[in-house]
């Protein structure tokens, strides 16, 4: 669940790709966070194994004044195509 008190972005990224199809265990060491993406906002990344041997890089993105409410994107080399973002609310 997003909005537990102990989770981290990394717990939560791992969470929500452990519910999406083709993806696997998160690739030790490559969680990032970058503070000062956008005025407001957070943005945490991490890579994660994918279907035949890819990793892919998943986003999530928050604003400072609402961290409870959560997007996430990533590029979907099935599609060749970045993910629209999608809403995940604590």
């Amino acid at each position: 669940m997003y909005s537990e008190v102990a989770a981290t972005p990394a717990t939560e990224l791992a969470s929500w790709v452990s519910a999406q199809p083709g993806f696997g265990a998160a690739v030790a060491g490559s969680f990032e966070t970058y503070p000062d993406w956008q005025a407001g906002w957070i943005l945490d990344s991490m890579e994660f194994q994918y279907l035949g041997g890819r990793q892919v890089v998943v986003f999530m993105a928050y604003q400072t004044t609402a961290p409870n409410t959560r997007y996430l994107q990533y590029f979907n080399p099935l599609t060749g195509q970045m993910t629209a973002w999608s809403k995940v609310v604590g």
